[in-house]
Formats: C-alpha cells, structure tokens, sequence
C-alpha cells in the first residue's frame, strides 16, 4: 500500500470510519502477528500483541502525523510491546549450588515425613477398626 494511500485511510479513520480501519487492520494483520511471534517465539502472545498493537494504533490515530507509512508506526509499536512482554517473561533462577541445604535439614525433613506418615497410617488402622462390628474385632 502506497504511503497516500495509507495517509488517505488515516484521515478517513480520524473522521470516524471505522471501515477505513478494518482495511489497515486487514492490510496488517499478519505483518504484525509475524513480526511479534519472531520477538515473542509464542503464538498465543504474538496473536495478543497484534491485537493490542493495532487497539493501541486506534487510540493514538489522531497523533498520527503521516511523516511515515502507518505500517512503520505499527511495526514499532508491534516491536515495543513483543519487547516489552519478553522483558517480563524472564524468571529469576540461581543455581542450586548458591542455596545452602545442609545434610541436617534433609534429614529432619525426612523423619518430619515419616512421622507424619505414621500418624496418618495409625489414623485409617483406628477408623477402619472403629467401623467394625463389636463380634468382629
């Protein structure tokens, strides 16, 4: 789509055609969902971040100025916010070398396990008993 092209649609979208959009929206569509899924490398994430993308471009259409393609203003905000969701996805990890679990605490766990265990084998033992008639037990 030529740059007057774009800048013709633009105006009309300003003027509340809603139509006008849904054609840069068509137009678009997959250059933005293939550009956040190359930053993003999930398809569920890549598909909301065009539709935000283009939701965004919507609210910021009367800004549009037309120095540039529509298309290159998408194109950053599709960039912007593929970024922006690989930044929060990154996990904080340590090493497990960095934690220090000493050879007491494993132990004092396991014997907190088995005694839990115990407790609730001697409680099923009690109710399974209990739940007999008198002339069988």
């Amino acid at each position: 789509m030529e740059k007057s092209d774009e800048i013709k649609l633009v105006d009309q979208v300003k003027q509340g055609d809603l139509m006008a959009f849904r054609l840069l929206v068509d137009k678009y569509k997959t250059m933005a969902f293939h550009i956040a899924v190359q930053i993003v490398r999930n398809v569920e994430d890549a598909e909301e971040i065009a539709q935000d993308a283009f939701l965004n471009a919507y609210q910021a259409i009367n800004r549009f100025k037309g120095e540039s393609k529509f298309s290159t203003s998408l194109y950053r905000i599709v960039y912007n916010l593929a970024d922006s969701k690989t930044r929060k996805k990154k996990i904080e990890t340590s090493h497990i070398d960095e934690t220090e679990i000493s050879d007491y605490e494993i132990a004092e766990a396991y014997e907190e396990y088995s005694a839990i265990e115990k407790e609730e084998k001697t409680s099923h033992l009690m109710e399974a008993i209990n739940k007999l008639k008198e002339d069988e037990s």
